[in-house]
């Protein structure tokens, strides 16, 4: 899981994808406390 308080970019899913791989992890979030509704900012990623 990799929390951000900011607005996400391309390079955030990378970074995570990134540290799935190197710790042989096959499913990641990536969550944006930045937002009123942190439902609709909530993204999964897959190996």
């Amino acid at each position: 899981m990799e929390l951000k308080a900011e607005e996400t970019k391309e390079i955030h899913g990378v970074q995570i994808l990134t540290h799935m791989k190197l710790a042989n992890i096959h499913q990641g979030l990536l969550m944006n406390y930045n937002v009123p509704i942190l439902k609709k900012v909530i993204k999964n990623h897959l190996l």
